[in-house]
């Protein structure tokens, strides 16, 4: 993974722990564990009740609980998501539960737990200050900027080096494509943070075209989930040996309905966030467009991890004495009122892809992106309504 990433989770979780002073709950836990079992009576056993609830409710109020998808995924890698948050919450109860009847054992069991914390935040601490000494920083978004950050799953990442830059291709054609419809200059898609090894790539916006693809991907999600169960009827109808026209017919209906629902998302992001006014390019527009969610469902589809997120701007400072805004500060206060309608989109649907659980491979049989089909379309009608 890349190293500016892999430091900025780390120190994810290295705050995290100070901040809920996890270390010493932890000990405190086990403290009250330890009198419980070798002093058994109504207060050892009220005071470790208490002190149990309190960890939980640490813990599943935990700000990683939270983290956007890639985050989530690079905290998965580095075998953290069972040691914080619910995850550490969850490894706790089992060892309550399972354990409930053997004291000695719930003791040993939560000893154990407690030790690998300790252990682990030791490790990180170390690789945080061996990184620092290298010259490893934490990679930030500026203020008032977008990105979008996608993963690649590991059983995709053994495939050659043609088939990485394949998707970074696709990729720049999805985030030009977005920023082309808002009227943005075609210079080619700035990466902020790439990784070869793990397929990890973090590319930098504008922020009508961040919107514009975390509502695309909010639809897709919901429409993907449709697919899946499509083809799980399909699959429990030729369990039972139905004929196969009629799958065939099944089959059928799931790509005309993938067509049609590319074709209506296409239109409604046309209306919303294209600040083009010629019909002619509106309609160039309307089918690169199509491609462009084409291949976007496809990464959907190849369980990559897909978020989009952005980072407030500063507000613009006030006039002095209570004098008149200048026509520079009307703007500087018109775009960062833009910027935050933009933000609240991104915040609302950048992070939808969590919806569609734990995934490891493709589920669909999808056109190629570069050969969606092209059907007859109606030209969009010549607005610019402002973004949401």
């Amino acid at each position: 993974m890349n190293a500016e990433r892999l430091q900025e989770a780390t120190l994810l979780v290295l705050n995290e722990y100070t901040s809920t002073k996890l270390l010493d709950l932890m000990s405190q836990l086990e403290t009250t564990l330890t009198q419980s079992v070798t002093a058994s009576n109504p207060d050892t056993n009220k005071a470790f009740r208490l002190k149990y609830e309190e960890v939980l409710n640490v813990l599943n109020k935990c700000k990683s609980n939270f983290v956007r998808p890639t985050q989530k995924s690079i905290l998965g890698e580095m075998k953290a998501l069972s040691r914080i948050g619910i995850g550490l919450s969850s490894r706790i109860q089992e060892i309550i539960s399972e354990n409930s009847a053997t004291q000695a054992d719930l003791l040993d069991q939560f000893k154990k737990l407690r030790a690998e914390i300790v252990e682990f935040s030791k490790t990180l601490t170390s690789l945080k200050e061996n990184m620092a000494k290298v010259g490893v920083s934490i990679s930030l978004l500026e203020k008032g900027t977008f990105e979008v950050g996608i993963i690649f799953p590991p059983s995709d990442n053994r495939r050659g080096v043609g088939d990485f830059k394949e998707h970074v291709s696709n990729i720049e054609f999805i985030i030009l494509t977005f920023q082309e419809m808002s009227g943005m200059s075609l210079a080619s898609a700035t990466i902020r943070r790439i990784s070869s090894s793990d397929w990890e790539v973090f590319v930098a916006c504008s922020g009508p075209a961040a919107a514009g693809i975390a509502f695309a991907l909010e639809r897709i999600v919901s429409m993907y989930k449709t697919y899946l169960e499509i083809k799980l009827l399909k699959k429990q109808l030729a369990e039972k040996e139905v004929p196969e026209s009629v799958l065939k017919g099944l089959a059928d209906h799931l790509d005309s309905k993938i067509g049609a629902d590319v074709d209506s998302i296409s239109k409604i992001i046309i209306d919303k966030y294209c600040s083009i006014k010629d019909s002619g390019r509106k309609s160039e527009l309307h089918n690169k467009l199509r491609i462009a969610l084409t291949k976007l469902i496809k990464m959907v589809d190849m369980a990559a991890i897909i978020d989009v997120v952005g980072n407030p701007p500063d507000k613009p400072s006030a006039p002095e004495g209570g004098a008149q805004d200048t026509p520079e500060q009307r703007q500087l206060s018109e775009q960062y009122t833009q910027t935050l309608e933009l933000l609240e989109v991104v915040e609302k649907h950048g992070h939808v892809i969590s919806d569609l659980g734990e995934r490891s491979k493709a589920q669909l049989e999808l056109p190629d992106p570069d050969c969606a089909p092209n059907a007859p379309t109606e030209t969009p009608a010549d607005t610019n309504p402002n973004p949401p």
